[in-house]
């Protein structure tokens, strides 16, 4: 578990999920046009689910390993 815990802090900062999803949450369109606002939000849903794919893949191979 130790090891585990180690190996996801060094891939991923401990907040930086939390920050993006964060941000995703505090969008807002403002003054920008729907076409910019519609590609950021598209960019961070990509970045988050990217990001959570990856980090099951490494648990895997981590437990795979240890099993």
């Amino acid at each position: 578990r130790q090891f585990l815990d180690g190996l996801m802090t060094y891939c991923f900062p401990r907040n930086f999920l939390q920050t993006l999803i964060d941000k995703f949450n505090r969008l807002w369109q403002g003054d920008c046009s729907v076409k910019l606002f519609v590609h950021e939000i598209n960019m961070l849903a990509t970045s988050i689910g990217s990001i959570i794919r990856k980090m099951f893949k490494i648990f895997k191979i981590c437990i795979d390993i240890v099993d």
